[in-house]
């Protein structure tokens, strides 16, 4: 039974913070009620607590994060913060667990816990003061410097190993248990299937309906709102107290609006983090810059909306102009509706025009953008599983060339006189090779575009996993019947059309595999795709085609 990963304090109060900002802008919404006889305003008892509370926590939780964060070490160079996928396949160039990867691109997320383990327990490694500064390892793995590696390399291995890794030979690959993974043998549809099964919560179409849902029933309240007033005064009488009112019509209405923030706020997480995989989706594949050195998460919104914009990749734009002008709807939805005390149980309602026709125009927008962005991307955004941890590029990445080859022949011919051909990721302590952008330098000049696809498995002849390699390595292919029109056919290679009834033989499926296949039967693949976060959709695919799965 596979370890439950151990808790993110700093992350889970991020989302608490996060959850309690949404809900100030609510509060604040009913924090006051005024006065038609002599235009005071009045504050309500039990929405200043609240506020003061929520206030307070976000205070201490910004002074625990400064605390936390000051001069605390993070084992990287100066620099090297891991923002892209180069700087994380980087970090893994000579490490000696690759083989144990081979076969999880199509792993559920648990089968990889379960077989790789979780560090719930760390112990402190000091390696070279270049490379790393008081780092912190797992039980299982940590990081240091081989003596049989290039000088200066970074290596990873078990922490079982750090008395006896100086002795131990150059080309010890194969440190956790031996997968006796004898394969299985897929058509091209079925691998079409793994290789496009899971996306995002936020992209389903249970997503989108959900969302048009709220948006139509807060369309139809302002409408009606409007319609119901008094044309002379704007106002119109219930027959509630004033503290329930302003929950309901100030509160609890603020926060419904305020929903829309989360969404566009994991649509643009969502489209940041799959963006370089669209890219490594198309036919040609995507050059380095289009691949392993995008990133978009790490730069302030306004610079990645910008970057964005100006490569052309549109749904990082727009759903980032979505997720800042959505910041102000809540805000605006506060101010559009007054409440009035004037007896206990009695209560009347102003909402302002202008500000409601904003509000109206918003929804209406909302109704049209909400399933534009969910179903626009069609299949290019779809991953066998979703991107989220470091294992995740790893288990795609662990047959690449540019983390198996010893060098890269760059394509230019002048260049290679001058420059040797060299692996871009190998990096060494001596300036200026220890810098960032000399390592994305060579990545650049090694001119080279990356697929996802079907690439060889380096250790086994004749077998295949679901990886990313150069386009030139990568067995590439498209969904073909049962997937959107948009994108249905076949893959062609040169002058050859890959069938869709094509086999391969497949690693990490066989009845030795050390891994769990994902769920992605033809059927439930073809009417919508299942979400790996399900625990119920986290079980053994087609076993009628593949035999049992271990």
């Amino acid at each position: 039974m596979a370890t439950r990963p151990p808790l993110q304090y700093l992350c889970l109060w991020a989302k608490l913070t996060l959850w309690l900002g949404y809900n100030a802008l609510a509060f604040r919404s009913a924090l006051l009620s005024a006065s038609l006889d002599d235009r005071r305003a009045e504050a309500t008892d039990w929405v200043v607590y609240a506020l003061l509370t929520g206030y307070f926590l976000i205070t201490l939780f910004t002074g625990w994060v400064a605390y936390y964060l000051h001069n605390r070490t993070t084992g990287f160079r100066k620099g090297w913060e891991t923002l892209n996928i180069a700087d994380h396949l980087a970090l893994f160039r000579h490490s000696n667990f690759l083989d144990a990867f081979e076969g999880s691109g199509i792993a559920t997320r648990e089968s990889m816990i379960a077989e790789l383990g979780t560090a719930p327990r760390t112990t402190p490694v000091h390696s070279r003061a270049d490379l790393l500064n008081g780092g912190m390892a797992s039980k299982r793995w940590t990081k240091t410097t081989i003596s049989s590696c290039r000088p200066g390399s970074l290596r990873f291995f078990p922490l079982a190993m750090t008395k006896t890794v100086k002795a131990s030979p150059p080309n010890t690959i194969s440190i956790l248990k031996t997968i006796s993974d004898t394969g299985h043998i897929l058509t091209v549809r079925e691998l079409s299937n793994l290789r496009y099964n899971s996306v995002f919560g936020i992209m389903r179409s249970s997503a989108a309906l959900r969302y048009s849902i709220i948006a139509f029933v807060c369309l139809v309240g302002y409408v009606l709102a409007l319609s119901l007033v008094k044309p002379d005064t704007k106002v119109f009488t219930i027959g509630v107290s004033p503290n329930i009112t302003a929950f309901i019509l100030g509160y609890v209405v603020t926060y419904v609006f305020s929903l829309f923030s989360f969404f566009w706020e994991e649509m643009y997480l969502f489209a940041a983090i799959t963006e370089p995989f669209v890219g490594m989706d198309k036919p040609e594949g995507a050059d380095a810059d289009q691949a392993l050195l995008l990133n978009y998460t790490g730069s302030p919104r306004f610079i990645a909306m910008f970057d964005a914009a100006s490569r052309g990749h549109w749904k990082v734009f727009r759903t980032g102009v979505y997720a800042t002008l959505q910041r102000s709807l809540p805000i605006i939805v506060g101010a559009s509706i007054k409440i009035f005390p004037i007896s206990p149980d009695r209560s009347e309602v102003q909402f302002s025009t202008p500000l409601s026709i904003v509000v109206i125009v918003f929804m209406v927008v909302y109704l049209v953008i909400i399933p534009y962005e969910v179903f626009e991307a069609g299949y290019s955004r779809h991953l066998p599983r979703d991107c989220l941890v470091i294992a995740d590029l790893l288990s795609w990445t662990c047959c690449s060339s540019i983390l198996r080859n010893n060098t890269i022949t760059l394509n230019d011919d002048q260049l290679e006189e001058k420059l040797p051909p060299t692996n871009p990721l190998d990096t060494r302590s001596d300036p200026p090779h220890n810098e960032k952008w000399h390592m994305e330098a060579r990545l650049r000049l090694a001119q080279q575009r990356f697929s996802m696809g079907l690439i060889r498995v380096s250790s086994r002849n004749g077998m295949y996993m679901v990886g990313i390699d150069t386009s030139t390595a990568a067995r590439l292919y498209r969904p073909t019947k049962g997937l959107r029109r948009r994108i249905a056919g076949t893959r062609k290679e040169g002058n050859r059309a890959e069938n869709p009834e094509t086999t391969y033989k497949v690693a990490g499926v066989g009845k030795g595999s050390a891994f769990t296949v994902i769920n992605a039967s033809e059927k439930s693949h073809a009417a919508s795709f299942q979400y790996e976060g399900t625990a119920d959709l986290l079980r053994s695919v087609m076993p009628r085609d593949l035999g049992e799965v271990v």
